[in-house]
């Protein structure tokens, strides 16, 4: 046998060693980093889908009491000029019996 062969190890070894751990732990950091990014990101577009459905919800709100409104409106319209029909009417007989006097 050879004495070289039952030598301990180099020192560089180690220091290589150390070396391969500093990157695998940061290797390791940086993908648990941007896995909680990931998670981030997943509650934002959750949140941003949840508002958009209630912003959907709203509009539909909306436009359901637009046309309410609407109905409202028309309904007074036609009793506001049913209104003024008759006083037109009332005006005209209120002259021809004035005009007999």
């Amino acid at each position: 046998m050879n004495s070289s062969s039952l030598s301990p190890r180099p020192p560089f070894f180690t220091g290589r060693t150390i070396v391969v751990t500093f990157i695998a732990a940061g290797l390791v950091i940086l993908l648990l980093h941007d896995l909680q990014g990931a998670g981030f990101a997943t509650d934002r577009l959750k949140r941003i889908h949840e508002l958009e459905a209630r912003e959907a919800q709203l509009y539909e709100q909306l436009a359901q009491k637009d046309a309410q409104r609407e109905s409202q409106r028309s309904i007074y319209i036609d009793r506001i000029r049913r209104g003024e029909a008759q006083l037109r009417e009332h005006a005209l007989e209120i002259m021809a019996l004035r005009g007999r006097r």
